[in-house]
């Protein structure tokens, strides 16, 4: 059995659930990454939930699946920070599951689908040698039973994914924190590891896809704002953010002025992260005008 794990497409590649002559494990530890002594990994922008004010991102490792010979326990975690850059109190890995990816969609592998939370493999990763003193670990465990390995297509790749969760408001606290991953399994002769060459810094994507409540491009949100929002809402589609689109959903509705409402009185994307207005402000603004929008004279 060929047990060379390779790079491909620049992405971290891992070994999950492959057998081995001594013993049974889900990972393998990387080669040495060459020169760079570093390997990308894909992450995405997910969403951004106004209302709990929290941006989400996932994490793509691209991985190759074999089918263990018996049930096997297999371990992973992602770890944010150091002692001198504490992972935020917000920040969160939501879960971890082994999917076939496409160009078009994510397909979870009902082997991996079912990653839980782990607090004996976060207490197994911090103990270990490498381990980024000070760090937060998000250990995830999973027990998969023997099963036929899929068939990958043209196109097609099998990814590791970690959805992560944090306060917009610590955005600059969680891009470029240290990051480490780790992964092996409960079986003698494999125990859980830290790998290098990993991305040493989180590098998230840019903001560029959040709400955007400056309608009118002058750099803050005001009371012009609201007044082209005011003159394009009820466009049910082709709506620009100059007509009043914040969620860019191409529609002019409450949702965008709830946004234009969380985001009055601040600089725009990038400043609203960290000048949002207290609520009993937004809510004497946005009460104020509302009346605006449900009141319309006939023509």
């Amino acid at each position: 059995m060929n047990s060379q794990i390779k790079l491909l497409a620049s992405l971290l590649i891992l070994s999950v659930a492959c057998p081995m002559a001594s013993s049974r494990a889900c990972t393998m530890p990387l080669p040495d990454p060459g020169p760079s002594n570093e390997y990308e990994l894909e992450i995405e922008y997910e969403d951004y939930d106004f209302d709990t004010n929290k941006v989400r991102y996932k994490i793509e490792l691209e991985v190759e699946v074999h089918a263990p010979a018996s049930t096997a326990q297999c371990q992973c975690s992602l770890n944010l920070g150091s002692s001198s850059s504490l992972a935020p109190s917000s920040f969160e890995v939501l879960g971890a599951v082994v999917g076939l990816r496409t160009d078009e969609e994510n397909i979870d592998l009902i082997p991996f689908a079912g990653f839980v939370r782990d607090g004996i493999v976060e207490s197994e990763v911090a103990s270990l040698a490498n381990f980024n003193a000070g760090a937060t670990p998000f250990g995830f465990s999973l027990d998969v039973d023997p099963f036929t390995a899929p068939t990958v297509g043209v196109g097609e790749t099998l990814a590791l994914i970690f959805d992560i969760e944090f306060d917009l408001d610590q955005y600059s606290e969680v891009n470029g924190s240290p990051i480490q991953f780790g992964a092996g399994s409960n079986e003698p002769g494999h125990p859980l590891n830290l790998f290098s060459g990993y991305q040493a810094n989180l590098q998230l994507p840019a903001l560029s896809t959040l709400p955007d409540a400056d309608f009118d491009s002058d750099g803050d949100i005001d009371g012009g704002d609201f007044l082209a929002l005011q003159r394009g809402f009820g466009i049910s589609e082709g709506a620009r953010l100059s007509d009043g689109d914040a969620d860019h959903d191409l529609e002019v509705d409450d949702d965008d002025l709830k946004i234009w409402g969380e985001l009055y009185g601040t600089g725009g994307i990038g400043v609203a992260a960290t000048q949002v207005p207290e609520p009993a402000s937004v809510m004497l603004v946005a009460s104020a005008i509302a009346g605006g929008l449900l009141y319309r004279p006939r023509k």
